[in-house]
């Protein structure tokens, strides 16, 4: 039967007619008994304790666990879905440029087999159209390596030449934006749109 620290204290052992102990060495022995006893149930309350609070920690870690999966899940959601949305519109915005180049080219085809005066025109549309490519592929180059005062010279000087294409006004504009709110080191070129 366990006993506790109160009963140990309280403890006496029978008496003999010839006492056969000695009484003095026989209660110092229960003294350090219940004074070794008392250290045990302390140590043991403490130790409950101890194992409460950590029970109780791990039921938090454990949900901030979770949420922390569940977030980092919904980011990489996220950013995959702005990147396949940039790619979509980087490439429409290539379609575009390619297909207006495509018309270009056979219009000036079509007006070169008519007079060749206009032969000449088409060759000089080429090679003008071909320095308006270069010039915004260096306009995109300067825009990528986000030097914003460079792409917007580049786009201002394009949209100087070329004012019905909207393509570079629409740079322009987001050069503006990134000089005020910069994407960071990792950008890598795309636009993600906050509205519709």
């Amino acid at each position: 039967m366990a006993l506790t620290p109160v009963e140990i204290r309280h403890l006496t052992p029978p008496r003999t007619l010839f006492r056969g102990y000695s009484t003095e060495a026989t209660d110092d022995l229960l003294q350090d008994i219940v004074a070794s006893f008392e250290d045990v149930w302390r140590e043991r309350a403490d130790l409950r304790d101890k194992v409460e609070q950590l029970e109780a920690d791990l039921v938090r870690f454990r949900e901030l666990e979770t949420l922390l999966r569940t977030t980092l899940v919904s980011a990489e959601q996220a950013s995959a879905q702005m990147k396949e949305q940039a790619r979509r519109e980087a490439e429409l915005i290539l379609n575009e440029a390619n297909a207006e180049a495509r018309q270009t080219q056979r219009r000036a085809i079509a007006e070169n087999d008519i007079n060749e005066a206009y032969r000449t025109k088409s060759k000089a549309l080429r090679s003008e159209k071909l320095d308006e490519i270069k010039l915004f592929h260096q306009a995109l180059r300067t825009y990528r390596k986000q030097d914003w005062d460079k792409a917007d010279m580049e786009l201002l000087s394009l949209q100087n030449m070329y004012p019905d294409c909207k393509l570079y006004r629409v740079y322009a504009e987001r050069v503006t934006y990134y000089r005020n709110n910069p994407p960071g080191e990792d950008w890598d070129g795309v636009f993600v749109f906050k509205t519709k």
